[in-house]
């Protein structure tokens, strides 16, 4: 049986400030199922993609760090945690955020929320579209996220200050 796919943890999971629980499971699966890609869009020279993502309460995406693209993460409605390496921040409808390559990030759905995301360059899409396919084997996924220049960050891993 291939386990859950790591792209949502359950937030009882989700890294929090030191001492205050367990490290993520990358091979959890959200409480309330799947995010869904509402729509895709890439620049026709790859500068840009622009996804758009409807993602329930409690989805959160592991720590990783995305090597090859920054990324501007603006919420429409609900609301979400984002955790990076610097500070954790909470975003509501209208927020916005940018985070450039080579930062470490991790983000838990407070509220379900419709998210839009801009990566530069594009790339990134094919691999969400993937990942949200449904569960993968755990060493497919390691090839598609390495070749996408994503890596997993370890267990130990906790973001910046409140």
């Amino acid at each position: 049986m291939t386990p859950p796919d790591p792209l949502v943890v359950p937030p009882a999971a989700a890294p929090g400030p030191p001492g205050t629980g367990p490290t993520p499971d990358p091979l959890a699966a959200a409480p309330h199922g799947p995010p869904r890609l509402r729509r895709v869009a890439a620049g026709a020279a790859g500068d840009y993609a622009l996804l758009e993502l409807d993602v329930p309460a409690g989805a959160a995406t592991p720590p990783h760090v995305a090597e090859a693209a920054d990324l501007a993460l603006g919420v429409l409605t609900g609301a979400l945690e984002l955790r990076t390496g610097v500070a954790t921040r909470r975003l509501g409808p209208g927020a916005w955020a940018t985070i450039g390559r080579g930062e470490p990030r991790a983000i838990v759905v407070l509220q379900d929320a419709r998210i839009v995301c801009v990566t530069v360059p594009s790339g990134l899409e094919g691999l969400v579209g993937t990942l949200l396919d449904g569960p993968l084997d755990p060493d497919d996924r390691d090839v598609l996220l390495t070749a996408a220049g994503v890596r997993l960050l370890p267990r130990g891993w906790r973001p910046g200050p409140r």
